[in-house]
């Protein structure tokens, strides 16, 4: 993830959005190994 950002140019949002998309990834894992619906949607 670093490597995507290492550049001169602003990438915050950048950082936001991978762990954003991370974050989504694991929580469907978890959800789904847990027979669970996902009620929460932080957006």
């Amino acid at each position: 993830m670093l490597r995507d950002v290492d550049k001169d140019e602003p990438m915050l949002h950048k950082v936001y959005e991978i762990w954003d998309d991370v974050i989504e990834q694991i929580q469907y894992i978890v959800f789904n190994k847990e027979k669970k619906g996902i009620v929460l949607d932080n957006k």
